[in-house]
């Protein structure tokens, strides 16, 4: 909850059911169902956006895993509506020569953060000590990038070499977009170091 600095006291319980089945050659499929309820409503961080409420929405996720695919949905699901109050997909694709990933985030009614909806897309191609990756967010909302990356990695047995250009979309009053190229050095034994 951003901007509050208060403490939040009380009983509470937490509850829920997990389940996991493996496959015979290393594939799996998973299931998490769970609430919380706070005995008090009326603490300063409810557990719902509807007032003198004290469970929470339902909080759940499912997997998939069937390498060279993982796919995860997460997701709110509001108690009293059946509304998705937030929602995250994740699909990857990983192989050794190319890791690709996407996800879409959702988040409505919630009393802290606006609502939004977003896309995020991150590729990476790894070509034995070299690395190179892009990626990008953007609202969909607003139908605008949020923001955008790439760069090359260099990795090998003394030390790690990335260098990173990163654009900015953001647009607030005094806030522009704005694009930095960051160099990090990171050696094995002594850390890192790096400068715009």
């Amino acid at each position: 909850m951003p901007g509050y600095d208060t403490v939040d006291s009380g009983p509470r319980v937490a509850y829920g059911a997990r389940s996991e089945y493996l496959f015979g050659g290393g594939e799996s499929i998973n299931m998490l169902l769970g609430q919380d309820y706070n005995f008090n409503s009326d603490t300063p961080f409810p557990n719902s956006t509807n007032p003198d409420k004290s469970g929470s929405d339902f909080i759940g996720a499912f997997g998939f895993d069937y390498e060279p695919v993982d796919i995860t949905y997460d997701f709110a699901i509001n108690s009293s509506t059946g509304a998705a109050d937030q929602t995250e997909i994740i699909a990857s694709f990983n192989k050794p020569w190319l890791v690709l990933s996407g996800a879409f985030r959702s988040l409505e009614h919630n009393q802290y953060l606006p609502d939004s909806k977003e896309g995020i897309v991150n590729v990476n191609l790894p070509m034995g000590n070299w690395e190179v990756y892009a990626g990008g967010r953007r609202d969909l909302e607003l139908n605008q990038m949020v923001a955008a990356t790439g760069g090359i990695i260099y990795r090998n047995e003394c030390f790690n070499l990335i260098l990173n250009a990163l654009r900015e979309y953001t647009r607030d009053r005094d806030v522009q977009p704005n694009t930095s190229v960051t160099l990090r050095i990171g050696f094995k034994d002594l850390g890192e170091f790096g400068g715009k």
